[in-house]
């Protein structure tokens, strides 16, 4: 006799597929199109030099891009966070088939990549 994986039996229990997991997975996807933004912008703005005051006049004539950087680091940590938040509300964390270990590292990391484009 063949026994059912826990996916297996979770969904013969509840006949539909986990929507918290749908939810971070679109909120992971978004996460990855904002970080391509923020590093377009950030070579556009070509602001990584070798010297602080060369970085700053790149900034400085390259707000633009800059800010398209900075904008696009806040929302990418603030999606990366609120996909933590689905991921830990998906079965497989909440019946400790999976550790929540995960959700609380994507958590901690959008939180502190939000602060950083932000600032």
């Amino acid at each position: 006799m063949d026994k059912a994986t826990p996916m297996q039996a979770h969904q013969a229990g509840s006949g539909t597929k986990d929507a918290a997991a749908r939810r971070a997975g679109g909120l992971l996807l978004l996460t990855a199109l904002l970080t391509i933004f923020m590093v377009v912008g950030r070579v556009a703005a070509d602001a990584d030099r070798s010297a602080l005051l060369e970085s700053l006049d790149a900034i400085a004539s390259n707000r633009g891009f800059y800010l398209l950087s900075g904008a696009s680091r806040a929302l990418s940590g603030l999606t990366l966070l609120f996909a933590a938040v689905y991921l830990a509300r998906t079965w497989i964390i909440k019946e400790r088939y999976g550790t929540p270990l995960v959700p609380s590292l994507l958590g901690a990391s959008g939180a502190f990549t939000a602060l950083s484009g932000g600032l």
